[in-house]
């Protein structure tokens, strides 16, 4: 999904991805920005990659690409959280579709809490801040 939106520095924005069975649609602050029917969209694959938040994940289950800001709060959840334009809540909240919620201003040493029902705890790679990121070693 591809959006001509240009974001400003210096700025919060709420951005929401959705991919349900007909389509996948991005918000920003609400507002539908970008969406692209399902059967257009490559099939849906599993893998054993590991998650970044922040950054893509490469073949070979390295990051690559970090995105250059700051992040406040991640929700993963099940199913379509959004299906029309909403009004975004400053602090988010868990529910029982929620898969990980981690609210990026809450730190214990290298981990991030998850909010969310399984409270699992996420060691992070770098800090919870803007890094420059390092060149990637092979």
């Amino acid at each position: 999904v591809r959006a001509e939106n240009v974001l400003e520095s210096h700025r919060w924005y709420h951005v929401a991805l959705v991919y349900d069975t007909a389509e996948v649609v991005l918000y920003l602050d609400g507002q539908p920005i970008g969406r692209q029917a399902v059967d257009s969209v490559k099939r849906r694959k599993t893998n054993r990659l590991p998650l970044f938040i922040g950054a893509d994940t490469d073949g070979q289950g390295q990051p690559t690409s970090f995105f250059a800001g700051e992040i406040d709060e991640v929700h993963l959840a099940r199913g379509a959280k959004y299906q029309a334009a909403f009004k975004p809540e400053r602090r988010l909240s868990p529910n029982d579709d929620t898969v990980v919620f981690f609210d990026c201003d809450s730190q214990i040493g290298p981990f991030l809490l998850d909010r969310g029902p399984q409270h699992r705890l996420v060691r992070l790679q770098g800090d919870a801040h803007l890094a420059k990121p390092e060149p990637a070693t092979r």
